[in-house]
């Protein structure tokens, strides 16, 4: 029975993380915060309000800054983030587009499909099994590849955030708004090469030896 409560425990996270990945938990908590600190009045910079906030009071339940979110807000900070990351996603999307447009990696991709045909074997088990091994490979390439958009969101929502004070940021505040937009664009940069050098030859590999057909941008 425990065997199989840690499986169903283990299903349901996976679930939640596919469905609502687990930085949005932490979007969703600078929004909060943010919220917390605008509501206070017109006038207020978000940098200087965070000196004054103290850790015991964002984690006290009973009377700290989690104990007085209510539900609306909490729908509310549950939706800026999906938006925000829809917006994020989008960014994301049309970079890879127009990055892809700059060159054609059809010769690319033929190149490495070709190397792989050269030395499939004729044992269709044993591609199947190989094809297993480049699987796992995937798994943890997939996981960098997502950090570098998991990164940038989080660098979009402080910038936002940031850049919502507007009228009483100081030149610190928009440098740093600046400094988050480069850092983001710079990721998405290093994302697309992540995905050229290293995600891709293995992709190729595996969809190669399961016979499968490879499009560029597949993941």
């Amino acid at each position: 029975m425990d065997e199989l409560a840690k499986a169903v425990q283990k299903k349901y996270i996976e679930d939640i993380t596919k469905k609502y990945p687990l930085h949005r938990f932490l979007v969703m908590f600078m929004v909060i915060i943010s919220s917390y600190i605008y509501s206070k009045g017109d006038d207020v910079r978000v940098l200087s309000e965070l000196q004054n906030i103290k850790l015991s009071f964002i984690f006290d339940f009973n009377k700290g800054l989690l104990a007085s979110v209510d539900f609306e807000q909490l729908v509310i900070a549950i939706f800026v983030s999906g938006v925000i990351g829809h917006i994020y996603s989008k960014v994301s999307s049309m970079s890879f587009n127009l990055l892809t447009k700059a060159s054609s990696f059809d010769s690319y991709i033929s190149q490495i499909k070709e190397k792989v045909d050269s030395k499939k074997s004729q044992e269709e088990v044993l591609n199947y099994f190989l094809a297993k091994d480049v699987s796992k490979e995937l798994e943890g390439l997939r996981v960098k590849l997502k950090s570098f958009h998991t990164r940038s969101e989080v660098f979009l929502v402080a910038a936002l955030i940031i850049g919502w004070g507007w009228g009483s940021n100081n030149y610190f505040d928009w440098l740093l708004v600046l400094v988050l937009m480069v850092t983001i664009f710079s990721n998405i940069w290093k994302a697309f090469q992540f995905y050229i050098s290293d995600f891709l030859p293995y992709y190729i590999t595996e969809q190669t030896l399961l016979g499968a057909t490879v499009d560029f941008g597949d993941k």
